[in-house]
């Protein structure tokens, strides 16, 4: 617990943003600490992270593979981080097989046609009447915020933190250089 602390606290200080400290934070609070408790890291051994793996992947139907790939990255971390700094001899993490998949391997995409029904299902306010949906802001504006993220690929957060001095009109440029997130209450443009 004490080295996972001192880990976090130096990501803390190297300046990683809010939302990976949260996240990290979260992690340790939820998967790591409960698991290793108190126990001294040099006494985690190879056959002590199997059995915590092997826990975690019990509950593979409640985490993705990619959760699953980075809870098992940090507390690889937290063993590296202790042997630059205290000498640890092993990473045990290192020594075993990874847990989950580095990557999702399964993509849903539109084509063209079926984003082009889909806009004009947007467009159709009529029906969007009939159906009771509620819209907060323009049509407009929704259909232009559908196209940038569907033919730009950019995320929500990204989308979310465009500001008009992101078009560059003489270049015919939108620059993505900020994303969005919404934080314990608070709104955080990093």
């Amino acid at each position: 617990e004490v080295v996972a602390n001192e880990f976090l606290d130096t990501c803390d200080r190297k300046g990683l943003k809010e939302n990976t400290m949260y996240t990290r934070r979260a992690v340790v609070a939820k998967h790591i600490i409960p698991y290793f408790g108190s126990r001294p890291i040099c006494e985690i051994t190879p056959p002590i992270v199997y059995h915590w793996q092997t826990h975690l992947a019990e509950d593979e139907a409640k985490y993705a593979p990619t959760y699953l790939y980075n809870i098992n990255g940090l507390l690889g971390r937290i063993f590296t981080f202790a042997q630059k700094l205290y000498g640890l001899k092993n990473n045990p993490v290192k020594q075993l097989d990874s847990l989950g998949k580095a990557r999702n391997e399964h993509f849903d995409y539109w084509t063209q046609d079926q984003f082009k029904i889909f806009l004009e299902g947007i467009a159709d306010e009529k029906a969007s009447r009939s159906a009771q949906i509620k819209r907060f802001c323009d049509t407009k504006a929704l259909i232009v915020a559908y196209k940038i993220l569907f033919y730009m690929g950019l995320r929500i957060g990204e989308l979310l933190a465009l500001t008009i001095d992101d078009y560059k009109v003489d270049k015919k440029e939108l620059v993505i250089n900020k994303s969005y997130k919404r934080l314990k209450g608070k709104d955080i443009i990093s």
